[in-house]
């Protein structure tokens, strides 16, 4: 816990990063902050997970 409070955070999505049919640019976009990641995050991965889904 103490590294996410002491250490740079990236913003590159970390799903897109490890996903090769996607263009390079797009896999290695780096969002302005953390919270434009955090809002990426939540929009593009997190919305279609419903309860009790397996993750």
């Amino acid at each position: 816990m103490l590294l996410v409070f002491t250490k740079k955070r990236t913003t590159t999505c970390f799903l897109y990063l490890g996903e090769h049919s996607l263009p390079f640019e797009k896999r290695t976009y780096k969002f302005t902050s953390l919270g434009d990641l955090t809002k990426h995050f939540k929009r593009k991965h997190l919305a279609y997970i419903k309860e009790g889904d397996r993750l």
